[in-house]
C-alpha cells in the first residue's frame, strides 16, 4: 500500500481527525483516488528498484475488483443507472497469479474488513473470512491464480486463527488496591 502515501488522508486508517476528504468529492473522483494507490504504488516501486515480484504484488493486490463503496454511492445518486460507468470504478489489475499474490490479496481484504467487526466472536470472524474468500472466487478475482482449493482452505484456517488470537476477549484487570 505504499501508493497511499501520495494521498494519505483519503484512506480511513489515516483519518484520525474525523475529517473525511471524500465528503468533498464525487464518487467517481473518490474511486479514482483509491484506485490510484495501486498505480502510484507500482510507479514508486519501479522508481525505487523494488524487485519485479514485489511490484507485481502491489499491482495485483486488488486484482480488477470494483471499488464497491463508491460504485454503490454513485448508483444511489442517480436515477439513470446507465450513466454510471462501471469500469471507472475498477482497479486496473492484473489479477493475482502466484500463491503469494493471492495470499496478499486475501489478507489485505480480510484485514481491512475485520476492522469493521465490533467485539467479534469466533463465529463472526469465520463468517467474515468465508464471505471475503467466497466473494473473491465469485467475482473471478482468483481465476488466474495457481492456488488450489485445498490451499485456500489452509489459508482460511490460518487467517481465522490469527484473527481470533488478535480479537480474543481479554479479562478486565482490577485496579490495584492501595493499602
Amino acid at each position: 500500500d505504499i501508493g497511499k502515501a501520495k494521498n494519505p488522508s483519503f484512506f480511513i486508517e489515516n483519518q484520525a481527525s474525523g475529517v473525511n476528504p471524500h465528503d468533498d468529492e464525487t464518487p467517481q473522483a473518490s474511486a479514482q483516488i483509491i484506485i490510484n494507490h495501486v498505480i502510484d504504488g507500482k510507479k514508486m516501486a519501479e522508481k525505487n528498484g523494488l524487485p519485479a515480484p514485489i511490484t507485481r504484488m502491489i499491482s495485483s493486490h486488488h486484482g480488477d475488483s470494483r471499488v464497491e463503496y463508491f460504485y454503490q454511492k454513485a448508483l444511489s445518486e442517480v436515477e439513470d443507472k446507465s450513466g454510471v460507468e462501471e469500469k471507472s470504478f475498477r482497479y486496473p489489475g492484473p489479477k493475482p497469479k502466484t500463491k503469494e499474490e493471492t495470499i496478499l490479496m486475501l489478507s489485505d481484504s480480510i484485514e481491512a474488513a475485520s476492522k469493521s467487526l465490533n467485539s467479534p466472536e469466533e463465529s463472526d470472524i469465520k463468517a467474515l473470512v468465508s464471505k471475503i474468500i467466497n466473494g473473491k472466487l465469485e467475482h473471478g478475482q482468483l481465476s488466474e491464480s495457481e492456488i488450489s482449493f485445498h490451499e485456500l482452505e489452509l489459508i482460511k484456517e490460518v487467517i481465522i486463527s490469527r484473527l481470533v488470537s488478535i480479537y480474543h476477549v481479554r479479562i478486565e484487570y482490577p485496579e490495584e488496591k492501595k493499602v
